[in-house]
């Protein structure tokens, strides 16, 4: 038997801008949104260098539920949140380039 991926979707918002993803994406899991959103994040970073600004990439599922949360500062990794964790100053931080980081 076949199983399905389901299909997310992934809004950026930087600066006063943000590019609503009206198509989705399927992914495989929670792996598959992670990897997902943090490839669009090296992607905005990627395109804007000198960015003096934060990212900011939210999944939402096909109910719009916001499932997660990445969030790239200048000069530092990653911060991802799930939802459903509480938000604390111990949030995890994964940097971007090996793009190696952990799903719930």
């Amino acid at each position: 038997m076949v199983e399905l991926m389901s299909r997310y979707f992934f809004d950026l918002h930087r600066d006063c801008l943000t590019e609503w993803d009206d198509e989705g994406t399927e992914c495989d899991g929670s792996e598959g949104v992670l990897h997902h959103a943090l490839e669009l994040l090296r992607a905005a970073a990627g395109a804007e260098p000198g960015q003096q600004s934060a990212s900011t990439v939210t999944a939402r599922d096909n109910a719009g539920h916001v499932v997660l949360t990445a969030t790239k500062k200048p000069r530092t990794g990653a911060s991802v949140r799930w939802a459903g964790e509480q938000l604390s100053s111990a949030a995890p931080i994964f940097p971007l380039p090996s793009g190696s980081a952990s799903a719930p």
